[in-house]
C-alpha cells in the first residue's frame, strides 16, 4: 500500500455498509462464471414510519430519501402522435393529415413511441 500515499482505513458497522456488500458478493458470483450476464442494479428509496414505539429510534437522527412525483399537464410532440395511432384523432382534417404524414416515421407500441 505504500504507492497509494496516505490511506485511512475506517470500519463501518455492516447495517451502514449494505449496498457495498451487495455489490461485492455479486461482483464475486459473476467472476464464477463464464459468460457475460446482465444485471440491473436499481435503489430503492422507502419513506420510514413518522411514528415509533421505540423512543430511542425517535430521538435518533437518520438520513431520508424521499421520492416526490408531480404530474405535468403540458402536452410534449408525441401526444398528438399518441392520439393519432391510438385513436385517430383529431377531428380537424387538417390536423388529422399533418398527424398521418408525421406518424408514418413513427410506431406506437406498449405506450411508447418509437421512431
Amino acid at each position: 500500500m505504500g504507492w497509494l500515499g496516505d490511506v485511512e482505513l475506517e470500519h463501518l458497522p455492516r447495517k451502514d455498509n449494505k449496498q457495498a456488500d451487495a455489490l461485492a458478493k455479486l461482483a464475486s458470483t459473476l467472476s464464477m462464471t463464464d459468460k457475460e450476464s446482465r444485471i440491473p442494479i436499481c435503489k430503492s428509496w422507502v419513506i420510514p414510519p413518522i411514528f415509533s414505539d421505540d423512543e430511542d429510534d425517535m430521538l435518533q437522527e437518520e438520513e431520508n430519501h424521499v421520492t416526490e412525483v408531480f404530474e405535468v399537464e403540458e402536452e410534449d410532440w408525441r401526444q398528438p402522435l399518441v392520439d393519432y395511432l391510438k385513436y385517430g384523432k383529431p377531428n380537424d382534417l387538417r390536423r388529422r393529415t399533418d398527424n398521418h404524414r408525421r406518424a408514418t416515421r413513427f410506431i406506437y407500441y406498449k405506450g411508447t413511441v418509437y421512431r
